[in-house]
Protein backbone atom coordinates (compact mmCIF):
# COMPACT_ATOMS: atom_id res chain seq x y z
CA UNK A 1 0.00 0.00 0.00
CA UNK A 2 1.45 3.54 -0.96
CA UNK A 3 2.42 5.35 2.20
CA UNK A 4 0.80 8.37 1.37
CA UNK A 5 -2.48 6.48 0.95
CA UNK A 6 -1.75 5.33 4.10
CA UNK A 7 -1.39 8.65 5.98
CA UNK A 8 -4.38 10.29 4.22
CA UNK A 9 -6.93 7.92 5.41
CA UNK A 10 -5.19 8.42 8.98
CA UNK A 11 -5.69 12.33 8.26
CA UNK A 12 -9.06 11.88 7.15
CA UNK A 13 -10.56 9.74 9.98
CA UNK A 14 -8.73 12.16 12.41
CA UNK A 15 -10.92 15.01 10.85
CA UNK A 16 -14.03 13.36 10.40
CA UNK A 17 -14.04 11.86 13.81
CA UNK A 18 -13.09 15.87 15.10
CA UNK A 19 -16.07 17.14 12.97
CA UNK A 20 -18.42 14.33 14.79
CA UNK A 21 -17.03 15.24 17.98
CA UNK A 22 -17.62 18.93 17.87
CA UNK A 23 -21.17 18.51 16.15
CA UNK A 24 -22.11 15.68 18.93
CA UNK A 25 -21.42 18.51 21.76
CA UNK A 26 -23.63 21.19 19.75
CA UNK A 27 -26.21 18.54 19.54
CA UNK A 28 -25.92 17.29 23.45
CA UNK A 29 -26.41 21.43 24.07
CA UNK A 30 -29.61 22.18 21.82
CA UNK A 31 -30.81 18.95 23.22
CA UNK A 32 -29.93 20.21 26.92
CA UNK A 33 -32.25 23.13 25.65
CA UNK A 34 -35.01 21.29 24.19
CA UNK A 35 -35.53 18.35 26.12
CA UNK A 36 -35.59 17.68 30.26
CA UNK A 37 -33.40 14.59 31.34
CA UNK A 38 -35.81 12.53 33.72
CA UNK A 39 -38.08 12.15 30.07
CA UNK A 40 -35.51 11.87 27.16
CA UNK A 41 -32.54 10.47 29.26
CA UNK A 42 -31.66 7.96 26.40
CA UNK A 43 -31.04 10.83 24.20
CA UNK A 44 -28.68 11.85 26.56
CA UNK A 45 -26.77 8.73 26.78
CA UNK A 46 -26.18 8.26 22.76
CA UNK A 47 -24.82 11.21 22.63
CA UNK A 48 -22.65 11.15 25.48
CA UNK A 49 -21.68 7.66 24.24
CA UNK A 50 -20.77 9.32 21.02
CA UNK A 51 -18.77 11.77 22.27
CA UNK A 52 -16.46 9.26 23.75
CA UNK A 53 -16.69 7.37 20.62
CA UNK A 54 -15.17 10.01 18.50
CA UNK A 55 -12.82 10.81 21.26
CA UNK A 56 -11.82 6.81 21.06
CA UNK A 57 -10.86 6.95 17.60
CA UNK A 58 -8.90 10.64 17.54
CA UNK A 59 -7.14 9.39 19.90
CA UNK A 60 -6.17 5.44 18.31
CA UNK A 61 -5.85 7.38 14.68
CA UNK A 62 -3.48 9.73 15.98
CA UNK A 63 -1.43 7.00 17.95
CA UNK A 64 -1.47 4.82 14.34
CA UNK A 65 -0.46 7.98 12.54
CA UNK A 66 2.51 8.54 15.38
CA UNK A 67 3.20 5.13 15.31
CA UNK A 68 4.13 4.04 11.39
CA UNK A 69 3.14 0.46 11.81
CA UNK A 70 5.32 -2.13 9.16
CA UNK A 71 2.03 -3.66 8.82
CA UNK A 72 0.15 -0.97 7.74
CA UNK A 73 -2.32 -3.16 5.66
CA UNK A 74 -2.95 -5.52 8.42
CA UNK A 75 -3.48 -2.26 10.87
CA UNK A 76 -5.90 -0.35 9.10
CA UNK A 77 -8.08 -4.15 8.61
CA UNK A 78 -7.89 -4.29 12.54
CA UNK A 79 -9.02 -0.67 13.08
CA UNK A 80 -11.56 -0.82 10.56
CA UNK A 81 -12.92 -4.05 12.17
CA UNK A 82 -12.98 -2.16 15.67
CA UNK A 83 -15.08 0.98 14.24
CA UNK A 84 -17.74 -1.23 12.46
CA UNK A 85 -17.77 -3.69 16.30
CA UNK A 86 -17.81 -0.48 18.29
CA UNK A 87 -20.14 1.83 15.78
CA UNK A 88 -23.00 -1.39 16.02
CA UNK A 89 -22.60 -1.87 19.55
CA UNK A 90 -23.13 1.94 20.45
CA UNK A 91 -25.86 2.05 18.00
CA UNK A 92 -27.35 -1.29 18.95
CA UNK A 93 -27.27 0.05 22.65
CA UNK A 94 -28.94 3.72 21.90
CA UNK A 95 -31.47 2.25 19.62
CA UNK A 96 -32.55 -0.54 22.06
CA UNK A 97 -32.91 1.96 25.01
CA UNK A 98 -34.95 4.18 22.99
CA UNK A 99 -37.06 1.73 21.36
CA UNK A 100 -37.50 0.47 25.32
CA UNK A 101 -38.24 4.32 27.13
CA UNK A 102 -40.54 5.73 23.99
CA UNK A 103 -42.23 2.25 22.73
CA UNK A 104 -41.73 3.38 19.30
CA UNK A 105 -41.41 0.49 16.60
CA UNK A 106 -38.90 2.77 14.34
CA UNK A 107 -36.44 1.87 16.79
CA UNK A 108 -36.38 -1.80 16.29
CA UNK A 109 -35.10 -2.20 12.82
CA UNK A 110 -31.97 -0.29 13.32
CA UNK A 111 -31.55 -2.04 16.96
CA UNK A 112 -31.34 -5.34 14.68
CA UNK A 113 -29.50 -3.94 12.13
CA UNK A 114 -26.52 -2.81 14.75
CA UNK A 115 -27.01 -6.12 16.54
CA UNK A 116 -25.89 -7.55 13.09
CA UNK A 117 -23.04 -5.01 12.60
CA UNK A 118 -21.75 -5.95 15.63
CA UNK A 119 -21.49 -9.54 14.50
CA UNK A 120 -20.28 -8.72 11.78
CA UNK A 121 -16.98 -6.88 13.19
CA UNK A 122 -16.59 -9.48 15.20
CA UNK A 123 -16.50 -11.83 12.54
CA UNK A 124 -14.22 -9.85 10.50
CA UNK A 125 -11.64 -9.39 13.50
CA UNK A 126 -11.85 -13.38 14.28
CA UNK A 127 -10.96 -13.58 10.24
CA UNK A 128 -8.39 -11.31 10.14
CA UNK A 129 -5.99 -13.23 11.44
CA UNK A 130 -7.15 -16.65 9.67
CA UNK A 131 -8.30 -15.25 6.23
CA UNK A 132 -7.19 -11.83 5.58
CA UNK A 133 -8.87 -12.23 2.11
CA UNK A 134 -12.18 -12.73 3.50
CA UNK A 135 -12.00 -10.15 6.21
CA UNK A 136 -11.02 -7.60 3.71
CA UNK A 137 -14.13 -8.02 1.62
CA UNK A 138 -16.59 -8.38 4.91
CA UNK A 139 -15.32 -4.54 5.73
CA UNK A 140 -15.69 -3.28 2.11
CA UNK A 141 -19.07 -4.59 2.20
CA UNK A 142 -19.11 -2.59 5.45
CA UNK A 143 -18.33 0.54 4.80
CA UNK A 144 -20.29 0.39 1.12
CA UNK A 145 -23.73 0.17 3.13
CA UNK A 146 -22.16 2.82 5.48
CA UNK A 147 -21.72 4.86 2.60
CA UNK A 148 -25.00 3.88 1.65
CA UNK A 149 -26.69 5.07 4.99
CA UNK A 150 -24.78 8.05 5.05
CA UNK A 151 -25.83 9.49 1.84
CA UNK A 152 -29.71 8.49 3.30
CA UNK A 153 -29.05 10.83 6.36
CA UNK A 154 -27.69 13.15 3.94
CA UNK A 155 -30.78 13.26 1.39
CA UNK A 156 -32.91 13.21 4.77
CA UNK A 157 -31.13 16.45 6.80
CA UNK A 158 -31.52 18.48 3.22
CA UNK A 159 -35.57 17.78 3.65
CA UNK A 160 -35.22 18.48 7.17
CA UNK A 161 -33.29 21.64 6.58
CA UNK A 162 -30.35 20.37 8.79
CA UNK A 163 -27.41 22.10 6.50
CA UNK A 164 -24.68 21.25 8.86
CA UNK A 165 -25.68 17.31 9.49
CA UNK A 166 -26.46 16.88 5.72
CA UNK A 167 -22.94 18.40 4.76
CA UNK A 168 -20.99 15.98 7.51
CA UNK A 169 -23.37 13.05 5.98
CA UNK A 170 -21.76 14.10 2.66
CA UNK A 171 -18.10 14.27 4.28
CA UNK A 172 -18.76 11.06 6.16
CA UNK A 173 -19.20 9.15 2.17
CA UNK A 174 -16.61 10.35 1.00
CA UNK A 175 -14.55 8.98 3.97
CA UNK A 176 -15.88 6.13 3.81
CA UNK A 177 -14.90 5.67 -0.19
CA UNK A 178 -11.39 6.35 0.52
CA UNK A 179 -11.50 3.35 3.00
CA UNK A 180 -12.96 1.30 0.50
CA UNK A 181 -10.48 2.33 -1.90
CA UNK A 182 -7.69 1.86 0.33
CA UNK A 183 -8.92 -1.84 1.07
CA UNK A 184 -8.76 -2.59 -2.98
CA UNK A 185 -5.34 -1.05 -3.19
CA UNK A 186 -4.64 -3.47 -0.44
CA UNK A 187 -1.72 -6.54 -2.10
CA UNK A 188 -3.58 -10.07 -0.83
CA UNK A 189 -0.84 -12.35 0.81
CA UNK A 190 0.56 -14.26 -1.56
CA UNK A 191 1.17 -17.42 0.78
CA UNK A 192 -1.35 -19.21 2.78
CA UNK A 193 1.14 -18.68 5.87
CA UNK A 194 0.87 -15.18 5.56
CA UNK A 195 -2.21 -15.17 5.32
CA UNK A 196 -2.84 -17.09 8.41
CA UNK A 197 -0.54 -14.55 10.08
CA UNK A 198 -2.46 -11.34 9.13
CA UNK A 199 -0.25 -9.80 7.28
CA UNK A 200 -1.30 -7.65 3.83
CA UNK A 201 0.61 -4.83 2.51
Amino acid sequence: MPKGLFIATMVASILVFVTGLILDIVNLTVTAQHYYLSSHWPLYVSLVLDVFLCIFFICASVTILLWKPENKGGTLLLAADIYVLACGFVSALSNIMSAIHFYEFSYVIPSILSVLQVAVGSMGIILRNRRVTAAKVISIVCFGLFAINNVTNAIVNIKAGNALLSIFSFVSVLFDALVIVVFLMMGDPEESKADKAGVLE
